[in-house]
Order: C-alpha cells, then sequence, then structure tokens
C-alpha cells in the first residue's frame, strides 16, 4: 500500500531471511514509542503517523508514513535511526513502493 503522492514517507526494506521475530524485534526497537503505564500496547515513535507492510521484488517491508508537520531535522533524523537498524536493507524517501526500481542483479544482503 502507497500513501497518498506528496505526504513524506519512507519505504524500508528488510534485508533477505529476516524473519518475523526479527522484523516484530525491529518495530519494538525502532517504530514503537515505549509502552506507558496503565496502557495496553504502544504508540508510534513522535513523528511516525501510519504504518503498512508492503513488498519490493524480492524485498519485504513497510511504508512508514511521517507527519507532515514534523520538521525536516526531525524527519531525517527518524530516517537516520531507521536506517542504522541491522535489519533493514535500504530505505528509500518520498516515494511509494510501486516507484523503487531495484536493480536486476542486484545481490540479496545476508542478515547481520
Amino acid at each position: 500500500m502507497s500513501l497518498m503522492p506528496g505526504k513524506p514517507n519512507l519505504v524500508v526494506l528488510f534485508r533477505a531471511g529476516t524473519d518475523s521475530k526479527a522484523k516484530n524485534r525491529f518495530l519494538a526497537e525502532e517504530v514503537d514509542d515505549v509502552q506507558r503505564p496503565g496502557r495496553i500496547g504502544t504508540d508510534m515513535r513522535r513523528g511516525i503517523r501510519a504504518l503498512f507492510m508492503t513488498e519490493v521484488g524480492r524485498y519485504q517491508g513497510y511504508v512508514v508514513g511521517l507527519d507532515p508537520a514534523v520538521p525536516e531535522p526531525e524527519r531525517q533524523r527518524i530516517k537516520q535511526h531507521i536506517s542504522a537498524s541491522r535489519f533493514v536493507y535500504r530505505v528509500f524517501e518520498n516515494v511509494s513502493p510501486e516507484q523503487i526500481v531495484l536493480k536486476e542483479r542486484e545481490p540479496l544482503p545476508t542478515p547481520k
């Protein structure tokens, strides 16, 4: 699923071989905020508004919808934080998954 054109978003693709447990850990470490006492579940980190599963070619991942009101330096901080995850292969900014073209002979990265 893609977000509306012109809306800030990230497309996060996982490394090949990233299993469900690792994906859940990515969400807990990079997307979810700290659980608040007396509440069930967690909220997304400040600046993240939406999250949708996606696939691009052979890669699974997420479209991370960013809050348009968040200043550019904060959006870049979110992108850098997510990009640094050991589970992430690549992060694309302000595109929909349908717009991403990966190199035909690009090798599958192995998990760290």
